[in-house]
This record gives C-alpha cells, sequence and structure tokens, in this order.
C-alpha cells in the first residue's frame, strides 16, 4: 500500500514541490475482499448494539435471521459510506428496536 503526498524541498536556495510516494504497508491477500469486510463490519455494529441494549436483548442477535440481515445490510451501507468518507455516523432505525425485544 502507498500513500502519496506532496513535499517541499529546498532546492538551490529555491523551495520547490515536487510529488512523494511513501510505502504503507507491503504484503496483501488478494483473496480478501468486500465481503470480509462486510463480516467485519457486521460484528462491529452488533457488538455495539449489545453494549446499548444488552439488558433488552432476550434472545442472542446472532440467532435471529431477521436482526443478522439488517446488520448485515446496514454493514453494506457503511462500508460503501466509507469509501466517500472517512468518518460515518450510523443511526439504528426504530424497527432495529424490535429486534432487542426477540
Amino acid at each position: 500500500m502507498v500513500s502519496f503526498q506532496t513535499a517541499e524541498y529546498l532546492e538551490k536556495g529555491k523551495n520547490n514541490t515536487y510529488p512523494e510516494l511513501k510505502v504503507v504497508a507491503v504484503g496483501a491477500d488478494r483473496f480478501i475482499g468486500g465481503h470480509d469486510f462486510d463480516v467485519v463490519i457486521t460484528s462491529i455494529l452488533i457488538k455495539k448494539f449489545k453494549e446499548l441494549n444488552g439488558d433488552k436483548i432476550k434472545t442472542p442477535v446472532e440467532e435471529n435471521a431477521n436482526a443478522m440481515s439488517k446488520f448485515a445490510l446496514e454493514a453494506v451501507k457503511v462500508k460503501e459510506s466509507m469509501v466517500k468518507t472517512e468518518q460515518i455516523r450510523i443511526h439504528v432505525s426504530r424497527s432495529s428496536r424490535s429486534i432487542a425485544r426477540c
């Protein structure tokens, strides 16, 4: 992975700006992809949901197919939004509150 930036250097008494590439990481798993990120983001969302609603959850979220599909869909939205911005606010809709009552 490489990052790109411009850097200023003093050359012969004059400031010059040059493009600069910086190696951030080496090596990669060519088989890791979008679904892998979806799974990680889904697990983060579920963990946060449990932290916020732990005492209201009657059935484990992972055993509720409806809840899992909602979290998976939200994870895809989060991933796609992260392409456009560095930070994203996630809002769990009212219908997701019913998950806690299952």
